[in-house]
């Protein structure tokens, strides 16, 4: 098998099952393999890790999602019930001597398509015929609205291709929730569930992949809180005057929180970051790259990275605050 990287580089490469595919190819420093192979966020894109998988039994109480989302795996070695697992889905899982000089490239490149095919020309074709399907949305999003209902404060989740850990997080701070696939979040349909809080989730792609919700965010900024975690951190973001490129730090580093000063270790996988702020303060940095953004005034809290749960819980006052205004709804009427 062979990996073709749009740079023009070919790599050689062992597979099991010679399943072609193509997508964007990102980094991952973190080991747990489980949580980040069904994460919708790596849906239509290549996942690659520097380590050694699959030493121990697959722990499915970490999966994201039901599904096994990049379209290929490239590793240095991987156990047959590793690969095994991954073909169910029909997902090629790569072994390469070198992951280092992979690795390399991807993270100094700050874009990096790549194919995969048993021959050099099939996989240097599928490379440059790359693109995101117009659709891809509704293979990682719910099929219909679901509803979690509590006596809590009302959250409306957009979802964008959510984690199953995050949903199960705000599940547990008793939100009253309405997750709505991304397709079919008009302002109309948030409108009927009468949020207290909008959050917009994580998902694959980027912002550009998502302008019908600039119309949504216009409409629901400065009437109710808003909030977003990975992909809706930047979609918050690149719809209310702040801006997005493309990310080249790919690795685990601590982030730091702006007012308390404390530091959180995570990965750093998104292809994506914001650059500018728009009207928001700046609450989490990782050195001179704005990981997280906050306003008390515009009720905005949104964060790129998977969040403590601290989050959650600030996320909850800001709901229950805002249901305790008699004029809570008063945007229904425009």
């Amino acid at each position: 098998m062979y990996i073709a990287l749009e740079n023009g580089e070919t790599i050689s490469a062992e597979s099991q099952h010679p399943f072609e595919a193509s997508g964007e190819l990102v980094f991952t420093a973190d080991e747990n393999y489980e949580e980040h192979i069904t994460d919708p966020t790596y849906y239509n894109q290549g996942l690659l890790f520097s380590d050694t998988f699959g030493k121990s039994d697959i722990d499915s109480s970490k999966f994201e999602s039901d599904t096994v989302q990049p379209s290929f795996i490239v590793c240095k070695e991987a156990t047959d019930d590793f690969v095994e697992f991954c073909s169910h889905d029909n997902v090629p899982v790569l072994e390469v001597a070198n992951t280092d000089e992979v690795v390399e490239t991807v993270t100094t490149s700050g874009e990096c398509i790549a194919g995969v095919a048993d021959t050099i020309d099939k996989a240097k074709n599928l490379c440059n015929s790359f693109e995101w399907e117009e659709s891809f949305h509704k293979n990682v999003t719910y099929d219909f609205v679901e509803e979690y209902e509590t006596d809590g404060p009302n959250l409306t989740v957009i979802d964008c291709g959510i984690k199953a850990s995050i949903l199960e997080k705000l599940r547990n701070k008793n939100f009253n929730i309405t997750v709505i696939p991304y397709e079919e979040a008009s302002v109309s349909a948030i409108k009927y569930f009468k949020p207290d809080l909008l959050f917009i989730s994580n998902g694959p792609g980027s912002p550009e992949h998502y302008t019908y919700l600039e119309d949504v965010i216009d409409f629901f900024f400065m009437k109710i809180p808003l909030s977003g975690v990975g992909l809706g951190h930047q979609i918050i973001a690149n719809s209310l005057r702040g801006s997005v490129t493309r990310n080249d730090i790919h690795s685990k580093k601590k982030i730091k929180d702006v007012e308390n000063g404390e530091t959180i270790t995570r990965s750093i996988n998104s292809s994506y970051t914001v650059t500018s702020t728009g009207p928001f303060e700046v609450s989490h940095t990782l050195g001179d790259q704005i990981q997280g953004l906050v306003s008390k005034e515009f009720g905005v809290k949104t964060v790129q990275f998977y969040p403590k749960s601290g989050f959650y819980d600030t996320l909850w006052s800001m709901a229950n605050g805002f249901r305790e205004q008699e004029e809570r709804y008063a945007y229904d009427g425009q």
